[in-house]
């Protein structure tokens, strides 16, 4: 079974850049990613290694309401499997009902022979007590 990653981080801090590397060393290596993106990072890597190996799903979606439906985006997810990489973003931390959805693709993924790498916003900076 394949590890899943949970990639924290702020605004800018390269958590789209490091899902984008992983997109693109599964195709290279002839697998099939499906991206959940939100904002068209992944529009490009779609077009320049083929629509077939990277599946965008959400693209240009964003807003409350289709993230309150984050379940409804999984459901398409779960119908591409088998796939070798499902990248979910969150630009914020995922509710509860979210992180029960992520779990059940998390497992229909690796049930699969593939790996789920969800980002999220950190709630706030980790910081390390002095004293």
């Amino acid at each position: 079974m394949q590890d899943n990653i949970l990639i924290l981080g702020g605004p800018a801090s390269g958590k789209t850049r490091a899902c984008r590397q992983m997109v693109a060393e599964v195709v290279a290596a002839g697998g099939r990613a499906v991206p959940l993106d939100w904002h068209g990072d992944y529009s490009d890597l779609s077009e320049k290694l083929g629509k077939d190996q990277v599946i965008t799903i959400g693209t240009g979606d964003y807003d409350e309401a289709s993230f309150s439906c984050l379940a409804c985006q999984i459901a398409r997810v779960a119908n591409l499997l088998p796939v070798n990489l499902v990248v979910v973003e969150c630009d914020v931390y995922p509710d509860e009902a979210s992180i029960q959805n992520l779990l059940l693709l998390a497992r229909k993924t690796n049930a699969c022979g593939g790996q789920l790498v969800v980002t999220a916003q950190a709630v706030q900076p980790f910081s390390t007590p002095v004293g």
